[in-house]
């Protein structure tokens, strides 16, 4: 019997030093943008999803509210847990009108095989220029993508803008804001994602 081969590639920590410390003067000049707050409006984005298709951010928030949640690097065991809780708690956001979203800067097919592995069951959006997430305040001083979310009322509206530090816990709150949890599944929640 052959081995299942692993979708998602190894990646040596010390390449991806080097890559990133060439690549922050680009970066950093994109990170100049004000974080967005609530009440704002979604910027205009158009980007390429996991599929191959286009999607743009006024397609994502059309007849229904948006969850969108960004993460550093698809592949990786924090994004994998992350990507993961939203897949799990994804019928609580349907059932209130709201549809859920990731994006990040890999390229659409990492994020493709990254979601077969874990049966994500949401559109992957691919930013490698970081221009949406730049507009979004979703990149650091260096360039880096902050782990956040963004609750986006149908129309386009920022509902609540959120940095990701301890996501399982903000995704009870995110959960708790929108009338979609229980206090004890978001504390058996937070215990399996921290």
């Amino acid at each position: 019997m052959l081995a299942a081969q692993r979708v998602c590639p190894q990646r040596p920590t010390h390449i991806a030093r080097v890559e990133v410390l060439r690549a922050a003067p680009r970066r950093a000049a994109l990170t100049c943008r004000a974080a967005l707050k609530v009440g704002d409006s979604l910027p205009d984005f158009t980007l390429e999803t996991d599929t191959g298709a286009m999607l743009s951010s006024k397609e994502m928030v059309r007849g229904h509210g948006a969850v969108l949640f960004v993460y550093p690097q698809a592949c990786t065991s924090g994004c994998t847990l992350q990507a993961s809780a939203f897949r799990d708690n994804i019928r609580a956001f349907a059932d209130r009108g709201y549809a859920v979203y990731g994006m990040s800067a890999d390229p659409p097919a990492a994020q493709a095989g990254w979601k077969a592995e874990h049966g994500f069951p949401f559109p992957l959006l691919s930013d490698g220029s970081k221009t949406a997430l730049a507009a979004l305040g979703a990149l650091g001083p260096d360039g880096g993508i902050k782990r956040s979310h963004y609750v986006v009322a149908k129309g386009g509206q920022l509902e609540d803008v959120k940095p990701m530090r301890r996501f399982s816990w903000q995704l009870g709150q995110l959960r708790r804001r929108l009338g979609a949890d229980s206090l004890m599944a978001a504390a058996a929640l937070a215990a399996v994602a921290d």
